[in-house]
């Protein structure tokens, strides 16, 4: 529906949205042109690549929603070290963009943490 919105002002150009969302994990994208809207692509939840940054928060032992900003800090200081293990087991990333999480490393479903141990 956000893609929706952000199209309406926009009704004389063919305006590119993306959209995404953080705790639903919805991200989408289309085309709009005139009164014509065409959604392209979208990955639900519990696909998200917002949820799959608070695992890595949370797994790393900081605060989810409030310690994300600390990762992100750090991160270049690290060395991508675990790029092969992350795209073996955590994440199927398609070549048009599209991914997959493998949500036997995720717990945020259904239980109170973000990843399963």
């Amino acid at each position: 529906m956000l893609l929706v919105f952000s199209w309406y002002p926009r009704l004389l150009v063919r305006p590119y949205l993306p959209s995404t969302g953080w705790v639903n994990g919805h991200v989408s994208w289309g085309i709009g042109q005139g009164n014509q809207f065409e959604l392209k692509q979208e990955i639900k939840f519990p696909h998200s690549l917002g949820l799959l940054y608070s695992a890595f928060t949370y797994y790393l032992g900081f605060k989810v929603n409030s310690g994300e900003y600390k990762v992100m800090g750090l991160a270049p200081y690290g060395e991508p070290k675990y790029v092969d293990l992350i795209y073996d087991h955590l994440i199927d990333l398609k070549a048009d963009g599209s991914f997959r999480l493998n949500m036997a490393y995720f717990n945020y479903c259904t239980g109170l943490t973000m990843t399963n141990e």
